[in-house]
């Protein structure tokens, strides 16, 4: 190793060179060295190396840290003291003083952020309600308070959409509300109007099958008996009244028409299973009959005579009493009537059941007629069941 590579002997200082004239430079005034700091380190090759002496400005060393890394000295510089570094601002961060935003809401003057989801949900179900139903509206109130709650916490549009939902969802019960109680009121108005108005038809149905009373006019008036209406009550009645039968075998499924009655007062029916025939007639009882004035019994009993082709004879051993419903079908009160039974030579059977009214000149009866195969009791019993006979 050459001589120029030694290092200078420790009694022989390095000599400076004098710097170059320079503009002054502004005065620092260097801290204190602080005699206590250890001198900067140098790379040590081997000798001792004698510490060289400052330059002239030049900064002492920065302190040490004793609880971290030694700091990077200072860069040096040969004309001055160095500067002050720049600040700097770790990770990134706004430097100090600057408005902080730790929950990530847009700073004041940004832009406000999108429209809250609810909200509009919110208006839509308020008005969709009005159009089918205030159940709807129960969602606008939810979707509405939980969208002003978003929006107070996170911000972003949609206020005043939240609140207009609200409004209309708290209308919407409201008129729900109402008119649920109107349709209630409405269901019982009806019910009770049409209670009424079958109490209504009710008393005009029964009106219609009541027996007229006399009224108090100071003249007589033509009525019908009350009550049934036997023999000798057959006196009371006027020659302008009439007697007709009324009966439902034409609404009976087990009946059909054989025979309509066309004007004659004759008509007839047949069952639907093929065993019996049921003739009806009502009509003058003719110059036939033997009438016997105020009698409507002997009357009746000639009558009845006379349809069966009968004899007096037989008349008084075969024929008996019987009745048939006054007025209307099921009714409790009778008209008297004469019935006659029979059996032809080919073993059919029959029953006649007559009434002859002598006060009205005229006579009516229903002939029963059934195959052997047949009860004719039953059937009999059956047609009494929907026949009966109106005087008006």
């Amino acid at each position: 190793m050459s001589d120029s590579t030694l290092p200078p002997e420790p009694d022989e200082p390095p000599v400076t060179p004098p710097p170059p004239e320079q503009p002054p430079a502004p005065i620092y005034t260097a801290p204190t060295a602080n005699p206590a700091a250890p001198a900067a380190n140098t790379p040590n090759y081997g000798a001792a190396q004698t510490p060289s002496p400052q330059p002239l400005n030049q900064q002492p060393p920065a302190p040490q840290n004793p609880y971290g890394a030694p700091q990077a000295p200072a860069p040096q510089t040969p004309y001055g003291p160095p500067q002050p570094p720049a600040p700097q601002n770790p990770y990134g961060a706004p430097p100090p003083g600057a408005p902080q935003n730790p929950y990530g809401a847009p700073p004041p003057g940004a832009p406000e952020g999108r429209t809250n989801v609810l909200a509009i949900v919110s208006l839509v179900l308020g008005i969709v309600s009005y159009f089918t139903g205030f159940f709807l509206a129960i969602g606008a109130i939810i979707t509405g308070h939980i969208a002003l709650s978003q929006i107070k916490k996170t911000g972003g549009k949609g206020r005043g959409m939240a609140l207009g939902g609200l409004i209309l969802g708290y209308v919407g019960i409201v008129v729900g509300i109402l008119v649920t109680i109107l349709v209630i009121v409405l269901i019982i108005a009806a019910g009770a109007t049409t209670a009424a108005n079958d109490k209504a038809l009710n008393d005009y149905l029964n009106s219609m099958t009541a027996i007229p009373q006399p009224s108090d006019t100071g003249f007589d008036v033509p009525t019908v008996p009350t009550g049934d209406l036997s023999f000798g009550a057959g006196q009371e009645l006027y020659p302008t009244d009439t007697a007709t039968f009324a009966e439902t075998f034409a609404l009976d499924p087990a009946w059909t028409v054989k025979t309509p009655d066309t004007g004659g007062g004759n008509w007839s029916y047949t069952s639907n299973d093929g065993q019996c025939t049921l003739k009806f007639y009502q009509g003058a009882l003719g110059d036939s009959v033997d009438i016997a004035s105020g009698d409507d019994l002997a009357t009746t009993d000639s009558f009845l005579t006379y349809v069966d082709n009968a004899t007096a004879a037989d008349e008084a051993q075969y024929a008996d009493s019987d009745g048939i419903a006054y007025q209307y079908v099921g009714s409790s009160d009778e008209v008297a009537t004469r019935t006659l039974t029979g059996t032809d030579n080919d073993g059919t059977n029959w029953i006649t059941s007559a009434r002859a009214f002598t006060q009205l000149k005229q006579g009516m009866y229903f002939d029963l007629t059934c195959q052997p195969a047949a009860d004719l009791t039953k059937v009999y019993t059956s047609v009494l069941a929907e026949t009966s006979i109106v005087v008006d």
